[in-house]
């Protein structure tokens, strides 16, 4: 069937182009574009009645000259793209546009991550330099590192507990958008392995295909039955836009099966590192840097203004993790404790990092709530 989401993002990002520029004026930019599954033409969307539900979000890429303002842009930019409204005659946005800002040399210089690998086939010319996209892949380059891999499982699982946290509202997300995003984690965790294999691909399409080639077997970490939930997330969403896309993947069995693969993959990838998925966890909780994590503290406050009284006391007394990296970890410290409490590496982890987001969590003002909803919530607002 066609797909009639493909005039509202045209037009979506029309404005959005028209707000950025607008916000950015009087800055030297270069180009901007779109990246990310739309401009891959893998937007997922679903028909109901006469409204289309735009489950995809548009990733704006906004890149300035060396002599901007970058913080003072990138706010500005930001703003105007959080004003666009999701909701209109006909259509409704499940995600706000993520709008990033760079100079030329900040783009070229990130890692290569699922994001970032193939923006020079993989991108919407909108204004500007037309070969930046190009420029900037050719320096990101196509080498993923293994610990991407984890990094990705990682925020998977947090917007999952985020999803989950919405759906506990009055007027949270419905099954079609819940089915999508527990699909789409399933298929970032192929992902996940496929970085670690050296076989990693920007588009959706060949992800299934390419780690069946890679086989069976226990390296590889997948059990006949998770291809088969694999396959199953992909044909459903195959089936976009059409409105009964989900009926074949209910949100609260897909959502668990795809939280229970995410932790297992993460958990093997892990043990790969150190024979050991705890200490793999604590390493990247940045363990005992207290110069670095102190540091990154002081930066968070300055720019996030913690509103605790005393809390760049505190700092200095939770520098033993990273404030970042252990609130990114805190839903897969969640679902693990969930899951494994009994097991003596779990109840090193929570008497570990678990005490630690308890007091960082409360001494920054975020007290509000269980230790997730806590921890979520600091880590949206960083």
């Amino acid at each position: 069937m066609s797909d009639p989401s493909i005039d509202i993002l045209s037009q979506f990002i029309k404005k959005l182009l028209s707000g950025v520029l607008e916000a950015a004026n009087g800055a030297d930019v270069r180009a901007v574009f779109v990246g990310g599954s739309v401009a891959g033409g893998e937007a997922a969307s679903r028909v109901i009645g006469s409204t289309v539900e735009i489950y995809s979000d548009v990733d704006l890429y906004v890149v300035l000259g060396d002599s901007a303002d970058l913080d003072e842009v990138r706010h500005r930019c930001r703003a105007a793209g959080a004003e666009l409204p999701l909701r209109g005659d006909g259509f409704v946005f499940y995600r706000a546009p993520d709008v990033g800002v760079y100079t030329f040399e900040d783009l070229a210089t990130q890692p290569a991550r699922p994001g970032t690998v193939g923006l020079d086939s993989r991108h919407m010319m909108l204004f500007g330099e037309k070969d930046i996209p190009e420029k900037a892949a050719l320096r990101i380059g196509s080498n993923i590192s293994h610990e991407e891999s984890l990094y990705l499982l990682e925020n998977r699982l947090l917007e999952m507990v985020v999803l989950q946290s919405d759906l506990e509202k009055e007027d949270g997300v419905d099954g079609g958008y819940g089915s999508f995003v527990a699909c789409k984690t399933c298929l970032d965790v192929v992902a996940a392995t496929l970085i670690v294999y050296g076989q990693f691909e920007a588009g959706r399409s060949d992800r299934l295909r390419r780690l069946q080639a890679l086989g069976m077997n226990e390296d590889i970490g997948w059990s006949d039955a998770q291809l088969d939930f694999a396959g199953l997330c992909d044909t459903a969403l195959r089936r976009m836009p059409a409105a009964d896309w989900a009926e074949s993947v209910p949100f609260e069995l897909t959502a668990a099966a795809a939280v229970a693969l995410a932790l297992h993959v993460w958990k093997h990838i892990a043990a790969g590192f150190e024979n050991d998925w705890s200490s793999t966890l604590l390493r990247r909780c940045r363990n005992g840097e207290y110069l670095r994590n102190f540091r990154q503290f002081r930066a968070l406050n300055a720019r996030c203004g913690f509103k605790q009284r005393g809390a760049m006391m505190s700092g200095a007394k939770l520098s033993r993790y990273s404030p970042v990296d252990a609130l990114r970890m805190s839903a897969l410290i969640h679902y693990l404790n969930d899951r494994d409490s009994n097991k003596p590496e779990i109840n090193n982890v929570m008497q570990s990092v678990g005490q630690y987001l308890d007091r960082l969590t409360v001494d920054c003002g975020f007290d509000t709530g269980n230790l997730l909803a806590r921890s979520a919530k600091m880590y949206m607002n960083l």
